[in-house]
């Protein structure tokens, strides 16, 4: 880690990740790839400071993927109007404070809940971003321990699948998407592999629900972290004449 990180999340899942720089002490970046999307992680020391959205690998705006309901807003503009609200006193610090960790373990439950690509960790020895700066050094700032925030962000995520899955119609048809279930079926368990076996592109989630006998609410969370994956795809239901 001090010398940077480069690695396949598929084979080091992101809670490993941050517990190895966890116990390196490091500050830096962790930048992670989830579908269209990029998060910067920045660490300090054991701490999280914040996470943002950062746009994609290949230039794009933030929230063209899974990640688009937590990247709507620019978070470098809003921290940093933010902050200059602070410092004019227009807004009080623990207001500042608690927004940012909110956002943060919104993104870092989300990254816990779907599949990542890929993750860089880029050592720093100072902080380009003002905010980062202030964040690192003002006293009970927004940062939080990594161990405290991998244990708030795992909650996050059981959330953040629930409430996805209580979105879904449960009379929609999903379509599996051949070449990425090929690319996923070593990593996925039993559970979300007896559910592939009955996506047919003609049953709907309650009829799949119905025939695997898991009830209706799992089969929606694991419809949700499939789709999420890229393995699936929904499709209307088909209408009767």
């Amino acid at each position: 880690p001090p010398g940077g990180l480069s690695c396949d999340l598929g084979l080091c899942p992101l809670v490993e990740v941050l517990r190895m720089l966890d116990r390196a002490r490091v500050r830096g970046e962790l930048a992670i790839q989830i579908d269209a999307d990029q998060v910067i992680v920045t660490l300090d020391a054991g701490r999280i400071l914040r996470a943002r959205g950062d746009g994609s690998a290949d230039g794009s705006l933030a929230g063209q993927g899974a990640l688009a309901p937590y990247l709507e807003q620019t978070e470098e503009a809003t921290h940093a109007e933010m902050l200059r609200a602070s410092k004019d006193g227009d807004l009080p610090a623990p207001a500042l404070i608690e927004g940012v960790r909110a956002h943060t373990m919104d993104l870092l439950g989300a990254l816990l809940s779907m599949d990542g690509q890929h993750a860089t960790f880029t050592p720093l020895d100072d902080w380009d971003d003002p905010f980062d700066t202030w964040a690192a050094t003002h006293r009970d700032g927004p940062a939080i321990p990594i161990a405290t925030s991998v244990l708030l962000a795992t909650k996050h995520a059981t959330d953040f699948v629930t409430a996805g899955a209580r979105l879904i119609d449960l009379e929609q048809v999903p379509v599996r998407m051949e070449m990425n279930v090929a690319k996923l079926r070593d990593e996925l368990p039993e559970h979300a592999l007896t559910i592939l076996e009955h996506i047919n592109g003609r049953s709907t989630i309650k009829e799949i629900a119905r025939k695997t006998r898991m009830g209706a609410l799992p089969v929606a969370k694991t419809i949700f972290q499939l789709t999420a994956a890229g393995a699936i795809e929904p499709r209307d239901a088909p209408t009767v004449a």
